[in-house]
């Protein structure tokens, strides 16, 4: 157990961080006490009343402000047998609304209540469905229906109500509780669930035609939807970016889908094309600095067999956790190609920094006026002089530390280097402290588009002012890094 403070974890780290905190400490804290009132008064036959509550002792909502509890305005002093003068007699008009969108924390209490989900899935029950696109998380942690969503649910109750309740879902897991208690045989339930779903498929299937008219009705064909972005490596049309959620890439000459990034802000990349299957780049951007270059091909189907079989598991976007098989994804920043001019094996400068990060510090080209290296796996960057007038990686290696050395040209006259010897330098941003001390270390930010790769530090060494980063030369072996 360690403690950690805002500026040593990224923005969400910092809050998953905090949320496992405070509900360990609350979990030990002693119950929130309080006493509840009601007050009821007849007036001519009619039946009038108010309740509310006073907290006693806050408990564990102190921790967890979320769960805090604020007292009810109630009248003082009233007893039983109590009586009052009538003042004034008023007649309100006014109609009902309705209720507020459901919380998080309301959604996860009423999929306890009805049985839905375990302690281990409710939580992925509920990343699925903002996935999806079926609700979006509001300010607040609200959760609010997508019109995808509500179109969903209804096409579903209008041939299998039943399926939108939570009866079905929670009588499975109901009798599923009743084989861990050995109340119920495993191949007795199996097959009754089976049976079930089987017969609701076919139902659902033979009345399919009520909820394409719906969908149809809300919805515009995909073929027409989108605008124009990159061309597609095989018929050379411009493929559609699908700005919704999930957004995506579509071919509507090859009928081809292609996955993104979640997260970011997607765009054309300066028509580079990839030298593997002819697709356009695209980049994607996202607050914090922190960009990705990524072929709509490779991201979705990798080129390389070693790296398909090495990204199944969950390390990029999408991911599946526990190491569970799920569609790798692969941008150029982790690619092995040995000419392009975006891939790993062309820009990689050394190992992460960071001690916790199994990813590769590789320098990203065409960034002219805001140079970096970047970790192709956590959220560290290093900040390049600004001043240069080209930046490439040298074959050079530093012999202190084998990080790949970089070759910066200065604007003649413009060298900021307080050695100032030649406007063309090939140094090491760790080891030269002229370099070094232009460069400035920092945090970007991820969200849903970050890698996360596997974690676990190797001996890695550090960066400026903390040691020095350790490379491996061009002729290392990427495979390592997964």
């Amino acid at each position: 157990m360690r403690t950690a403070v805002p500026g040593e974890l990224s923005g969400d780290e910092w809050r998953l961080f905090e949320y496992v905190a405070r509900h360990f400490i609350a979990s030990i804290s002693p119950d929130c006490r309080l006493t509840k009132t009601r007050i009821t008064i007849e007036l001519q036959g009619e039946i009038f009343s108010v309740s509310g509550k006073v907290v006693d002792d806050p408990g564990f909502t102190e921790i967890m402000p979320h769960h805090r509890v604020e007292d009810d305005k109630m009248p003082v002093g009233v007893h039983v047998g109590d009586t009052f003068a009538l003042t004034d007699v008023r007649l309100q008009a006014g109609q009902t609304q309705a209720p507020g969108y459901l919380t998080e924390a309301d959604l996860i209490g009423l999929m306890e209540k009805n049985g839905i989900g375990t302690d281990a899935s409710i939580s992925t029950h509920v990343n699925n469905i903002v996935e999806r696109g079926y609700c979006a998380v509001e300010a607040g942690r609200v959760m609010k229906p997508t019109k995808l969503g509500v179109v969903l649910v209804h096409g579903i109750q209008a041939i299998d109500p039943e399926l939108v309740q939570p009866l079905v879902r929670g009588r499975v897991e109901e009798y599923v509780t009743h084989i861990a208690e050995g109340r119920a045989q495993l191949e007795d339930v199996l097959q009754y669930s089976l049976d079930l779903f089987l017969s609701k498929f076919h139902f659902f299937k033979e009345h399919i035609d009520v909820f394409d008219a719906l969908m149809g009705a809300s919805f515009s064909a995909i073929s027409s939807s989108g605008s124009p972005i990159t061309r597609c490596g095989v018929c050379m049309r411009y493929l559609k970016h699908l700005n919704t959620r999930p957004q995506r890439l579509y071919c509507p000459f090859c009928e081809v889908t292609f996955n993104l990034p979640q997260g970011g802000t997607i765009k054309p990349y300066s028509n580079f094309v990839c030298p593997i299957d002819n697709y356009e780049l695209v980049i994607c951007h996202i607050d914090g600095g922190k960009s990705l270059p990524i072929c709509p091909r490779c991201y979705n189907n990798p080129p390389f067999e070693d790296q398909q079989r090495q990204r199944q598991g969950g390390s990029r976007p999408g991911g599946g956790a526990g190491g569970r098989p799920t569609q790798p994804h692969l941008g150029c920043d982790e690619c092995k190609h040995p000419t392009c001019e975006h891939s790993l094996a062309t820009n990689y400068v050394c190992d992460c920094i960071d001690d916790m990060c199994r990813g590769c510090m590789a320098f990203v080209p065409r960034t002219a006026g805001k140079w970096k290296v970047c970790c192709n796996r956590c959220t560290m960057m290093i900040l390049l002089p600004p001043a240069a007038q080209r930046v490439h990686v040298s074959s050079e290696e530093c012999p202190d530390c084998g990080a790949q050395c970089l070759d910066l040209l200065f604007p003649e006259g413009k060298n900021p280097l307080p050695v100032k010897t030649s406007d063309h330098v090939v140094k090491c941003i760790f080891c030269d402290p002229g370099l070094s001390s232009l460069c400035e270390e920092k945090r970007g930010r991820l969200g849903n588009f970050g890698r996360g790769g596997a974690r676990g530090g190797r001996g890695r060494g550090r960066g400026r002012g903390r040691g020095r980063g350790r490379g491996r030369g061009r002729g290392r072996d990427y495979d390592d890094d997964y």
